[in-house]
């Protein structure tokens, strides 16, 4: 903010022709640069969200998955238990163990579902709110953009934990303790887990698309800061000298795109690379 204070304060001390409107493509210069970068993170948000999205939805598959395998497991071995003695499993036996795993199947297969979904629109939010706040990567001091982008962040870790924690008590509470609940209670520990893991990976991208936010607008700032500092003094000698850095700047912020994909794609890759022993599994 200091520094489009001073630009602006040289935008009206300037009396000459030739320095106005070199100060004038000086800020379009910068402006430009903000524009593009916003557009740029924005396809790139946009695929890191998909990739977001992918990871929890492979989080809601492989506990559904867990789920279906635990409840198959339960039922084969109570009925393997029942055929390895002399007395005949009853219907009463057979009834008890349905009515316990019945209600616990269909509520974890739903929260499982609820969750993942929950967990998407969360992370959507928070990338959304990260595109806004790159918007105006121009208007605002570095300083100030870093306290919005790690107030995302933050929200974004306290909202995805609170979720994690209802997935956990969901899939773990039972009302009476037996082996059958114990075991329940396992594998439910074990889809929380899955869903930790790809949690974690999501908010890796989250904060690494944050980091890729606060870098450039340091850098902006600080070429906003020199080239005005090459502006102090005589502005008119300087006009010639300096009538190059408009042509820097857009090389700058060329670069500093070309950089943004880099860092983004390699940030998607190793979120999914996190997660491939997990899914694997």
């Amino acid at each position: 903010m200091k520094v489009l204070v001073a630009l602006t304060l040289c935008l009206a001390l300037t009396s000459t022709a030739n320095g106005s409107g070199f100060l004038d493509s000086l800020k379009a210069s910068f402006s430009h640069i903000g524009d593009a970068f916003t557009q740029s993170l924005h396809v790139m948000g946009q695929q890191a969200t998909d990739v977001g999205k992918q990871l929890l939805n492979q989080a809601a598959e492989h506990g559904k998955q867990l789920l279906g395998e635990t409840a198959q497991s339960l039922l084969l071995g109570t009925m393997n238990a029942f055929s390895a003695t002399s007395a005949p499993a009853t219907k009463r036996d057979l009834s008890a163990i349905t009515q316990q795993l019945t209600p616990f199947y269909n509520l974890a297969h739903a929260t499982i579902g609820s969750k993942s979904h929950e967990l998407q629109g969360v992370f959507q939010s928070a990338m959304g709110r990260l595109e806004e706040i790159s918007q105006h990567i121009t208007q605002l001091s570095p300083e100030e953009i870093a306290a919005q982008v790690d107030n995302v962040v933050a929200s974004h870790h306290v909202l995805a934990n609170h979720l994690l924690h209802e997935l956990q008590s969901a899939l773990t509470s039972h009302q009476k303790r037996n082996v059958i609940s114990d075991t329940l209670s396992s594998i439910g520990n074990n889809i929380a887990s899955v869903f930790t893991t790809h949690v974690h990976a999501v908010e890796n991208i989250l904060h690494n698309t944050g980091s890729v936010i606060k870098q450039e607008s340091a850098t902006i700032a600080q070429s906003m800061a020199e080239t005005l500092g090459q502006l102090s003094g005589k502005l008119a000698k300087q006009v010639v000298h300096i009538g190059s850095t408009g042509r820097v700047i857009a090389n700058q912020g060329s670069n500093v795109l070309h950089a943004l994909k880099d860092v983004m794609s390699g940030v998607m890759h190793q979120a999914l690379s996190d997660v491939q022993p997990d899914v694997l599994n």
